[in-house]
């Protein structure tokens, strides 16, 4: 069986380096994949993430969690628009 795998989100504020948010990617609850593919920030509170079983997800910082998220079947690479649009 594989480890299981988190995704830590440090604040790398000047005179305070404070890790904000400690991610499980099966947290999702449609998940059942741990296996990371990739990951971005969208914007400075969201960040979207691939699993290894084509589950894709969008996590909010402030609300600590997934708020939305679906599979694609075959999918096993994410790219962002150069304006972090698409």
């Amino acid at each position: 069986p594989r480890e299981r795998r988190t995704i830590e989100i440090w604040s790398l504020e000047r005179d305070d380096l404070a890790k904000t948010l400690v991610v499980d990617p099966s947290d999702d609850e449609q998940s059942g994949s741990r296996g990371l593919q990739w990951g971005s920030f969208l914007s400075d509170d969201r960040f979207a993430l691939l699993s290894e079983r084509g589950r894709f997800s969008v996590w909010s910082l402030d609300v600590k969690g997934p708020v939305a998220a679906t599979s694609l079947d075959g999918i096993r690479a994410a790219a962002l628009s150069p304006d972090g649009a698409y």
